[in-house]
C-alpha cells in the first residue's frame, strides 16, 4: 500500500515538474492565417501569396496539418502559374507517389534529377537527388522543400542535407511546408502562413513505461486494423508471425517486392491488409486511406513531431487510438527541464568560438590564390563545425546543432515530460503503467532473434554460390539497368536473361525476401560496380558487421592520405583540424609509443586544447583511430620491471602495485598499417589487386581535383620559375651593358 502511495506521489511531482515542458512548443508570429474546415483547396490565397513572395525573392514558412492537402494545393496552383519550380520531398516514397498523384516528372533511386527539370516547368524529386543539381542554373527557379522538419531529425543523412541547403542558395525563392514547426529558425522567414484546421481526428493517445512486446501484440489482435511505427526489423518480424492478421513488413530494403507497399503507392490505401508494420520507410508524407484503423502502435520514438507525422499518413479517421511504447531511464537530467532554444544559442555560441578558432588556424597558408590544396582528412570528427569545400573555410552545421540538442534532449524525457511535449498536438494524454516483459517471452524473442541468424548466414551461403548473377540485383528485378550494371555485363558476357533464369532456378527471390539479406546484396552490387572491387572482395565486405567494415575502410582512407603526403607534401591541406589533429598523434604518440588507457586519457585531454573542450576524442574513439593507422601490438605484463622497457607518452609510466596474479595491459605502436596488411585481414587471394586499384583511382581523382596551375602554385614550382625569369632577365641586362 505504501508503495503505491509513494508511486502516485512521485508521479504527481513528475507531472508537476513537467508543466515546465510547455516552453517547448513552437513560438512564433503569423503573418497571415486561414481557419479552414478541412482543406487548404478551400482558401487557396495563402498558397498563391506564398508562391508569390517566394518568386519576389523571398523566404516563406508555411504550416498547416497533416492531411490537409498541402502537396496537392501547391503542385496545382504551380502548375496554374506556370511557375519554374523543384518540389523537394524527404523520401523516394513521397516522390514516388507524388509524382502517380500528380502526375509530374520527378527524380528518386535510379530517376536522374536533370531529366526530371528537362521535362517540365515543375519537379519533385528527394533531398539526395539535388546532388545532381550542384551546376545545373536555378536563378530561374523557386524551391518548395516540403516538410522540413525532416531536415531537423534525420541528422544521419547530412550529405543530402547539405546538398539540399546548397541548392536553395541557386535558388531565387523559397517556400518551407511543415506540420510540426517545433525545432525551425523562425527568424530566418520573410513571411509565415498558418492554416487551422477546424475538424481533426479524434486522438486517444496513451503513453507506456516500457516496450512490451506481448502488451503490442495483444493490441494488434484486439483491433480492426491497425499499424505499428518501429525502427527494428527483426522484432517486426518476431509481431507478424505472433498475430491473426494479414499484414506485412515494409523497410526501406525491401518496399521494391512489398505488395502492400505497391498499394499504398499506386491507390493511398491498404486493400487486403489489416497491419502494416513499417519502419521510418513510411512516415511524413506518404497518405494511407483506410477507415477501419483503430490503433497505430509507435515503438521506440520521443520525438513529438515524428509521433505526430506518423499518426497523421491514416486518413479519413473520425477517432483512432494511438499507443506510444518507449523505455525510459530515471537519472538526475532526465528530471530537469529546460528551454531547448536556450540550450541550441548555447550551443551556437560554443560552435562560433570553435569556428574562429579553426578559421584562424586554416588562414595560416591564406595566399591570396584560389587553392588551399586537397581537402582530405585522415579520420572524422563529430563537431558542431564543418569544413566547407565550397567556401574553403569552416562553418558551424546549425541543422546538426539544432537536431543533436533536441534528439538528446528528447531521449532523456521522463514519460511525464513526454506527455506535456506531446499535449501540443494531441488533447489529454494518458500514462499506463504496465509490466515489462515477462524473463519468458524475452527468452522467447532472444531465441528468435538466434534462429533468424543462422537462417541468414545459411542463405548467405547458398547466395555466394551464384554472387556473379546477383552483380545489380535490384536493377535487373525492376527492369532499368545503369551504365556502370551493362558495362560489368557486357565485360562478363552476362545477359539479363541469364541472371533472371537463375534467380527462377535457385528461388533466389525468396531466399532474400526470407533471411532479408537486401542489404547485403545491395552492399555487394555497389563495390563491384562503383568500387570496381572483385566479386570475391565486394562479397566479403558486404557481409561483415558494420563496425569492422567502416574499420576497413578507415583504414583505406588512413592509408591514401598517407601516401598523398608522402608523395606530393605540398598538395594536402594541413590546416584541416582533423589533420593537426592527426599530426599531433603521429608526432607525439605515434610509432614505438606504448600506452595505457590512463595515457590515451592524457592524449585525449591535450587534444581538447586543438579541439575545443566539448569536443574531444573520447579514449575509446581515440583507441580505434589509433589501431585504424598503426599496427599495435599487445601485452599483458604481471611485473613493475617489463613495464620499464616500454617509451610512453610524456614518459609517463603506469603507477600500478602487482598483488598475486594481476596483469596490466600494454599497447605499443609498432607500425603504419600497409596495403598488406589490409589485404591481409581481408583474406584476399595474391593475385587480386582490385583494392591496390581502386586505391590508385581514388589518388588521381583526388589530384585531378587540383588542376595543373594550382598543383605548380602549391608545389611552390611558380615562385621557381619566377626566379628562373628574374635571373635571365638579370643576365640578358648585363649582356646590354657589356
Amino acid at each position: 500500500m505504501k508503495n503505491n502511495i509513494d508511486k502516485l506521489f512521485k508521479n504527481e511531482c513528475d507531472l508537476e515538474r513537467a508543466t515546465g515542458e510547455i516552453e517547448n512548443y513552437a513560438k512564433f508570429e503569423r503573418q497571415e492565417t486561414h481557419k479552414i474546415k478541412k482543406y487548404i483547396d478551400e482558401k487557396r490565397s495563402g498558397v498563391y501569396n506564398a508562391i508569390a513572395r517566394a518568386t519576389a525573392g523571398e523566404m516563406v514558412l508555411l504550416i498547416a496539418e497533416t492531411g490537409t492537402g498541402k502537396s496537392y494545393s501547391f503542385i496545382n496552383a504551380l502548375k496554374k502559374m506556370n511557375i519554374k519550380a523543384l518540389f523537394i520531398l524527404p523520401n523516394s516514397a513521397n516522390v514516388e507517389q507524388a509524382m502517380k498523384e500528380y502526375n509530374v516528372p520527378g527524380a528518386y533511386d535510379l530517376l536522374p534529377a536533370m531529366k526530371a527539370l528537362k521535362t517540365g516547368d515543375l519537379a519533385v524529386m528527394t533531398w539526395d537527388k539535388t546532388e545532381q543539381l550542384l551546376d545545373a542554373n536555378l536563378k530561374d527557379y523557386i524551391i518548395i522543400v516540403d516538410e522540413i522538419h525532416q531536415t531537423y531529425t534525420d541528422s544521419y543523412r547530412s550529405k543530402a542535407i547539405k546538398n539540399l541547403n546548397n541548392i536553395v542558395t541557386k535558388c531565387k525563392g523559397r517556400i518551407d511546408i511543415t506540420a510540426t514547426p517545433t525545432k525551425l529558425e523562425f527568424n530566418s522567414y520573410d513571411y509565415i502562413v498558418e492554416y487551422i484546421q477546424e475538424k481533426n481526428t479524434k486522438y486517444d493517445v496513451t503513453l507506456y513505461n516500457n516496450i512490451n512486446l506481448e502488451k503490442i501484440i495483444e493490441i494488434i489482435n484486439k483491433s480492426e486494423n491497425s499499424a505499428v511505427l518501429y525502427n527494428n526489423k527483426k522484432e517486426l518480424k518476431y509481431i507478424k508471425e505472433s498475430v491473426l492478421k494479414k499484414s506485412d513488413i515494409i523497410h526501406s530494403k525491401n518496399k521494391a517486392e512489398s505488395e502492400l507497399y505497391k498499394r499504398i503507392m499506386q491507390n493511398s490505401d491498404m486493400k487486403g491488409y489489416e497491419l502494416l508494420l513499417n519502419t521510418t520507410t513510411i512516415l511524413a508524407g506518404v497518405n494511407i486511406k483506410n477507415k477501419d484503423i483503430t490503433d497505430i502502435v509507435v515503438a521506440g520514438f520521443k520525438d513529438p513531431a515524428t509521433i505526430k507525422q506518423y499518426v497523421a499518413r491514416f486518413r479519413d479517421l473520425k477517432s483512432v487510438r494511438v499507443h506510444i511504447f518507449n523505455n525510459y531511464e530515471d537519472t538526475e537530467a532526465s528530471n530537469k527541464v529546460y528551454e531547448v532554444n536556450s540550450i541550441v544559442n548555447i550551443n551556437f555560441k560554443r560552435a562560433n568560438k570553435l569556428k574562429e578558432l579553426y578559421n584562424e588556424l586554416n588562414n595560416k597558408r591564406a595566399t591570396g590564390f584560389e587553392t588551399v590544396g586537397i581537402d582530405l582528412v585522415p579520420f572524422s570528427i563529430d563537431s558542431n563545425v564543418y569544413y566547407s569545400t565550397k567556401n574553403k573555410c569552416y562553418e558551424i552545421d546549425k541543422l546538426f546543432i539544432i537536431s543533436n540538442t533536441y534528439a538528446r534532449y528528447y531521449n532523456s524525457r521522463t514519460i511525464a515530460s513526454l506527455k506535456i511535449l506531446l499535449e501540443e498536438y494531441f488533447k489529454d494524454v494518458k500514462i499506463e503503467n504496465i509490466e515489462e516483459q515477462d524473463e519468458k517471452r524475452k527468452q522467447e524473442i532472444k531465441e528468435y532473434k538466434e534462429v533468424l541468424k543462422e537462417i541468414k548466414k545459411a542463405t548467405l551461403k547458398i547466395l555466394e554460390e551464384n554472387k556473379k548473377y546477383l552483380v545489380g540485383y535490384e536493377q535487373i528485378k525492376r527492369g532499368s539497368k545503369d551504365f556502370n550494371l551493362m558495362s560489368h555485363l557486357n565485360y562478363n558476357e552476362i545477359n539479363e536473361e541469364d541472371c533472371k533464369s537463375v534467380y527462377i532456378k535457385h528461388d533466389i527471390d525468396y531466399l532474400i525476401k526470407k533471411a532479408d539479406c537486401y542489404n547485403e546484396i545491395e552492399l555487394f552490387s555497389k563495390y563491384v560496380l562503383e568500387n570496381n572491387y572483385s566479386l570475391e572482395l565486394s562479397w566479403k565486405l558486404a557481409n561483415m558487421g558494420n563496425n569492422k567494415r567502416n574499420n576497413i575502410f578507415k583504414k583505406i582512407n588512413n592509408l591514401i592520405y598517407r601516401e598523398l603526403k608522402e608523395e606530393y607534401p605540398n598538395l594536402v591541406n594541413d590546416n584541416l583540424i582533423e589533420v593537426v589533429a592527426y599530426n599531433y598523434i603521429d608526432k607525439l604518440f605515434g610509432v614505438g609509443t606504448a600506452y595505457t588507457k590512463y595515457n590515451l586519457q592524457e592524449l585525449s585531454d591535450d587534444l581538447a586544447v586543438i579541439l575545443g573542450d566539448d569536443w574531444k576524442l573520447a579514449i575509446n574513439k581515440l583507441g580505434t583511430i589509433l589501431k585504424n593507422i598503426f599496427i599495435v601490438k599487445v601485452k599483458q605484463h604481471r611485473n613493475f620491471e617489463a613495464l620499464e622497457n616500454y617509451l610512453y607518452y610524456k614518459n609517463n609510466k603506469p603507477n600500478i602495485e602487482f598483488i598475486g596474479n594481476d596483469r596490466i595491459q600494454i599497447n605499443k605502436i609498432e607500425r603504419y598499417i600497409t596495403i598488406e596488411d589490409i589485404e591481409k585481414e581481408l583474406k584476399l587471394e595474391k593475385g587480386d589487386l582490385t583494392l591496390r586499384n581502386a586505391i590508385n583511382i581514388r589518388k588521381k581523382k583526388l589530384l585531378n581535383n587540383l588542376d595543373e596551375v594550382e598543383k605548380a602554385f602549391l608545389n611552390r614550382e611558380l615562385d621557381e620559375e619566377l626566379k628562373i625569369r628574374k635571373e635571365a632577365k638579370l643576365i640578358e641586362q648585363l649582356e646590354i651593358c657589356i
